[in-house]
């Protein structure tokens, strides 16, 4: 009997300390999202103690062209999300990196430069985790952007 208790107690500190490395709500985003509107996708694994993404979208003759890398880490108990996205411009890629402090358990994030976007936020359906809506707020006091997403892997 306490052998069985020894057990459970070992699965559950083990379950709970990979747990600790990205918080709560995050681990729903691994996999591959794909944007309901048919403009691309993104995809979400896990690498080590964080989450890494790449967004794709797809061209008019179906062509999928990497746009944008995504990081989701843990630093010093703060759930950063970094965003790095290739724009072309005339003389050649430029790559502009945009960094995000998240809030509490929610994947809310507000940017922490100052700069455009001014947040995002990662919001699940209620009773399916394979739907899912990126809300982008550019302005203050101005509409928002929502991108609605859906799970395939």
């Amino acid at each position: 009997m306490g052998a069985k208790y020894f057990f459970l107690l070992c699965i559950s500190i083990a379950s709970f300390s990979l747990s600790a490395q990205v918080k709560g709500k995050s681990k729903h985003l691994v996999g591959t999202w794909k944007y309901n509107e048919g403009s691309g996708y993104e995809i979400w694994t896990f690498n080590g103690k964080e989450l890494v993404g790449a967004g794709y979208r797809s061209s008019k003759v179906g062509d999928s062209i990497k746009v944008e890398d995504l990081k989701l880490a843990v630093v010093n108990k703060n759930l950063i999300y970094t965003v790095v996205t290739n724009q072309a411009m005339n003389e050649g890629n430029v790559s502009v990196k945009h960094q995000f402090i998240g809030h509490k358990r929610k994947l809310y994030f507000v940017n922490m430069e100052n700069e455009l976007p001014i947040s995002i936020r990662y919001a699940f359906g209620f009773f399916s985790k394979k739907r899912m809506k990126i809300t982008i707020q550019l302005k203050e006091r101005e509409d928002t952007k929502v991108l609605r997403l859906t799970k395939i892997t």
